[in-house]
């Protein structure tokens, strides 16, 4: 090989050389990856009701409710005090969006009730649901009003007959629940509790008119 050759030979060495040691500093510097702790709603254990032995009602759609912005997303939202900042809590999310959670809580108490011949969430099987429950969720955060951390939840709520479209009834639903305590796990269990209120208080409104309209 020639001296030219070699010398070209060796500064291709040294340049693959310097690359890899430059890729190798940058791997060291980069930020570790997020550890992210995914969190359930929790709900209170209720006693299984017996079936109901009047008329089932006919089948109910619940509608993902429908939320915008960060409402609308996984993450669980703070309001920090004197601020009007939307914040969430670091590397914690729901396992789910939110308007998702509050969607199952309550089909989960319609079921529990056994007055419906069926109750539906997917709207592929929602063909046959003579009635449907919508709604809009404008919040579901924890907040400061008084300095102690409260969780809020804000949801507007709409009964319908699904056979003609009609509005049944519509009404609004806020529920502000304290939190003991200040850390994460306490948040999520304040979350469950504001959760079950919401869900057992649109239900019992919700089966007054149904009824009403189905005699």
């Amino acid at each position: 090989m020639s001296l030219k050759n070699l010398l070209r030979a060796g500064w291709f060495r040294a340049g693959l050389l310097a690359w890899a040691l430059a890729a190798l500093s940058a791997c060291n510097v980069l930020p570790k990856s997020e550890e992210i702790t995914l969190y359930r709603l929790p709900a209170q254990q209720t006693a299984i009701k017996p079936k109901s032995t009047t008329a089932a009602l006919e089948p109910l759609f619940i509608q993902t409710p429908f939320a915008a912005g960060p409402i609308a997303g996984s993450r669980v939202l703070v309001v920090p005090p004197n601020s009007n900042e939307i914040s969430a809590y670091p590397a914690v999310r729901w396992q789910d969006n939110a308007p998702i959670l509050l969607r199952h809580r309550l089909a989960d108490d319609f079921r529990d009730t056994r007055e419906f011949k069926a109750v539906v969430v997917d709207s592929k099987a929602s063909y046959n649901a003579q009635y449907e429950l919508s709604g809009e969720l404008n919040a579901f955060q924890v907040e400061h009003p008084k300095g102690d951390p409260v969780v809020h939840l804000l949801f507007d709520a709409m009964v319908a007959d699904r056979a003609n479209g009609k509005t049944l009834a519509s009404e609004r639903f806020e529920i502000v629940e304290p939190v003991v305590g200040k850390a994460v796990p306490q948040v999520i269990e304040a979350f469950g509790r504001a959760s079950d209120q919401l869900s057992q208080e649109v239900t019992k409104w919700a089966l007054a008119h149904l009824k009403a309209v189905q005699r």
